[in-house]
């Protein structure tokens, strides 16, 4: 996809990128998730004005979230 990116040691090297950016308002500093892969999601009512933020799975939850379109955190119950 156009947005994925993978942040494995290699690529994060041929790749030349800095640790740590400056995204949001107000500007907050974070740092790149070494030994991850990006698969953006558009989150819908979003606002210009967001924070970087990662939310870790495990690969065998993917295929459930891609299915129902809904990110749950714990304790969290399928709509």
């Amino acid at each position: 996809m156009e947005y994925d990116k993978c942040y494995c040691v290699h690529c994060h090297e041929v790749q030349g990128d800095a640790m740590y950016y400056e995204r949001g308002t107000p500007s907050k500093v974070y740092a790149l998730p070494i030994g991850w892969v990006r698969f953006p999601l558009k989150v819908r009512n979003a606002y210009p004005q967001y924070h970087v933020a990662y939310h870790g799975t495990k690969s065998e939850n993917l295929k459930d979230i891609l299915l129902t379109h809904q990110l749950l955190i714990p304790d969290d119950t399928i709509l």
